[in-house]
């Protein structure tokens, strides 16, 4: 330590300075007392004799006396060090356990504010941050697997006993692919269209629409359902985003939603087929049958208050199901699982157009 270093050093200057001045004193002394008897002799006399050697003995326990403060200093300049060296060793010891104590509180309040299961994420949900709808998406496949169906009363009963709205989980209680897990007869044909929903945390915010609170959550289905069939026949890795980028506003009408005329420009913008059904559905569900997607409009009724616009991959005839995926589904719903009675649609169908690749 440089602390010790330098104490050690200034004690040994002292000593040397001390037995410097001890040897300097004892030659001159003597010196002194040789020339005292050069110049005065004197007859021997014991009293004087005496009194010489009381004086050497006196001069002895001087030195004894100065020899033992400079060893005495030494050795509390020692203790002095190695109680600042103890006392340096604690300081940083303890600064050592205090940040190791720091960190681990905070990895504890860490771990403690990440819910640990399907409850506790539910109940940290907050719609402006997306990083817990992630962890209810994580907890709801590890509780459920992929067992949507079996499992949707409980799954709507979870969400309502905390207050939460059913449209805003249909990212977290739906498959990404329905046609996979959707139990058809063997006489069903379907095809394998990516699920997109609007309310899908990475665009369900996006502005969609002439006011300013108008987003793809409220008003675009359209949007989305054109961008399955791009991801189905086109590029996988589609989403509302990149059709919203080429469409911008410009099929929006104020109170009506998007403009029909989207659906003929969009088979031109990205190289499809596309043959307008009107309102025949058993036109569209034959186009279907031959591997092309079908978009559908609805009137309000069975599936919405307000009208839709959804996407059929297929038909199960054996049960009069219509496959659907819904890109307003929720848990309450599950229209991408269960299907949608054809008679509704006979009863609600506005129009139909199928886009088969070129």
């Amino acid at each position: 330590m440089i602390v010790r270093k330098q104490s050690e050093l200034i004690a040994l200057r002292l000593t040397s300075l001390t037995n410097h001045c001890i040897i300097g004193f004892i030659k001159k002394w003597s010196i002194y007392m040789k020339q005292m008897k050069t110049m005065n002799p004197q007859p021997s006399n014991p009293k004087r004799k005496t009194i010489r050697r009381l004086r050497q003995l006196l001069f002895l326990i001087l030195l004894g006396v100065i020899g033992f403060i400079g060893y005495r200093y030494y050795n509390l300049s020692q203790e002095h060090n190695e109680l600042l060296e103890a006392e340096q060793s604690w300081q940083a010891t303890q600064a050592s356990l205090e940040a190791m104590i720091h960190d681990q509180q905070e990895a504890l309040g860490e771990q403690s504010s990440q819910p640990i299961n399907l409850e506790q994420a539910l109940g940290q949900f907050d719609f402006q941050t997306p990083e817990t709808f992630e962890a209810v998406k994580r907890f709801a496949e590890l509780r459920f697997g992929r067992d949507w169906l079996t499992n949707q009363t409980t799954i709507v009963e979870l969400l309502e006993d905390k207050n939460l709205i059913q449209e805003n989980f249909g990212y977290a209680f739906l498959p990404a692919n329905p046609s996979k897990y959707t139990k058809v007869s063997e006489s069903a044909y379907q095809i394998d269209v990516p699920l997109l929903l609007q309310s899908d945390p990475r665009w369900s915010r996006v502005h969609y629409g002439s006011e300013e609170d108008e987003t793809i959550r409220i008003g675009g289905c359209a949007i989305v359902s054109l961008a399955m069939v791009e991801a189905a026949f086109g590029d996988a890795s589609t989403t509302p985003d990149d059709i919203l980028k080429w469409a911008k506003t410009d099929y929006w009408v104020d109170h009506d939603g998007t403009s029909w005329q989207i659906f003929e420009d969009f088979a031109k913008k990205y190289g499809y087929e596309m043959t307008d059904h009107g309102d025949d559905l058993d036109a569209a569900l034959a186009a279907s049958e031959e591997g092309e997607i079908v978009v559908a409009s609805i009137s309000p009724g069975f599936m919405t208050e307000v009208g839709h616009i959804f996407v059929i991959r297929g038909y199960d005839p054996e049960h009069e199901v219509v496959l659907v995926n819904d890109p307003n589904d929720n848990p309450a719903n599950m229209f991408s699982l269960h299907g949608v009675e054809a008679h509704h649609l006979r009863e609600e169908g506005r129009n139909y157009w199928s886009y088969r690749k070129k």
